[in-house]
């Protein structure tokens, strides 16, 4: 063999090493990426999850809670009433409507049937509702408390936050919203920062 055929044959092994690893390279970055999303995709449902129990914990109690217990077990055993809304447009001589607005309690319904139902969310388990999905066993950290407005009025909030977090780039200060999260501490907002 003469040496430009071996120096051929080497150089096409590195070609065919080097590209194996070009490949790898990119295709486990799209697996982590495609990873990522899909624990991402987990959490952004536990946290809407989060946001709609606190919400009703909210309408029964007058306030939001941070004890994970508590609102467990009142997924488990609480009730919210089942209110009906009629409007009457009233017209007024000079073109414009008055609205008057009833509401009307029918009864109450348990929060486990209306709002976890085995249809909306297959499987649902009230003790696994902390847990942070691919966390192994992680909590989300949850807090509620009360600020005043602008105007002086007491306003409740409540704040669930992803405290495993797995993006890597939600971690840098560059990132504009950080964390996955649902409400604020800071203002009266039950918004995710994915929204």
């Amino acid at each position: 063999m003469t040496p430009t055929k071996i120096f051929s044959i080497l150089l096409f092994l590195v070609a065919i090493g080097l590209g194996y690893f070009l490949v790898d390279s990119i295709k486990d970055r799209i697996d982590t990426q495609n990873r990522v999303a899909r624990i991402e995709a987990r959490v952004v449902e536990k946290l809407k999850m989060i946001r709609d129990a606190e919400l009703a914990y909210l309408a029964a109690n007058g306030r939001y809670t941070a004890n994970w217990d508590s609102l467990i077990s009142f997924i488990e055993t609480g009730r919210i009433p089942n209110v009906i809304k009629r409007e009457t447009v009233i017209p007024l001589a000079y073109g414009a409507d008055s609205i008057y607005v009833e509401y009307d309690t029918l009864g109450f319904v348990n929060v486990r049937d209306s709002l976890f139902s085995a249809q909306r969310y297959p499987g649902f388990n009230p003790e696994t509702l902390p847990l942070i999905p691919g966390s192994d066993g992680k909590r989300f950290q949850l807090e509620a408390g009360r600020i005043f407005s602008q105007t002086g009025t007491p306003v409740n909030v409540f704040e669930a936050k992803d405290v495993h977090v797995v993006n890597p780039d939600r971690l840098k200060d560059t990132h504009p919203y950080g964390p996955l999260r649902v409400g604020s501490m800071l203002q009266a907002s039950t918004q995710g920062n994915w929204e």
